[in-house]
């Protein structure tokens, strides 16, 4: 009653219910009455307080979401940067890399992996008949038994396999 906060603003009845959750507290809710004194009473509290404890917690999810936006960002640019550098390090280590669609059967191959064939970047990814013919025959029963067992266990898998370059001879 003798606040300076509420006698200087002429307040007669006033409220506050602290915005908490479990976590911290981030402020309170603030009701004020300047034309009557001993409008509230306890029971008013019951509605305000739960009413602070639902807004708290939007607020703090609210905080949350501002957090994880803020790391996603970060995260995809490091990815950006990480995509942008897997050519030259792929051609640095003589390392290809290949995605393959189940349903569709399609690959998709690294600018390393063509090198590694013998083949212009240019030209068509190999369908996977013809990848298959491109292995070494000893080879192929190997690439197919990883990765089918990729499929099925839902595992990576990591081999080396002779390929057939154009001019005839196999790769390492």
């Amino acid at each position: 009653e003798d606040a300076p906060s509420v006698t200087d603003l002429k307040l007669r009845s006033v409220m506050c219910v602290p915005l908490t959750t479990y976590r911290q507290t981030f402020g309170a809710i603030y009701v004020e009455n300047r034309s009557q004194a001993d409008v509230f009473e306890d029971d008013d509290l019951i509605p305000l307080t739960y009413f602070a404890a639902q807004a708290a917690v939007f607020i703090e999810n609210a905080l949350l979401n501002a957090d994880l936006e803020a790391q996603v960002k970060v995260r995809t640019a490091e990815l950006s940067a990480a995509k942008q550098s897997l050519p030259e390090t792929q051609r640095i280590a003589q390392w290809g890399s290949w995605e393959f669609d189940v349903t569709t059967q399609e690959i998709k191959w690294s600018e390393e992996n063509f090198r590694i064939a013998g083949l212009d970047v240019r030209d068509t990814v190999p369908t996977y008949k013809e990848y298959l013919a491109t292995l070494h025959p000893d080879d192929r029963h190997l690439f197919e038994a990883s990765l089918e067992n990729s499929i099925a266990e839902g595992m990576s898998y990591e081999i080396e396999l002779r390929h057939l370059r154009p001019d005839g001879s196999y790769n390492h």
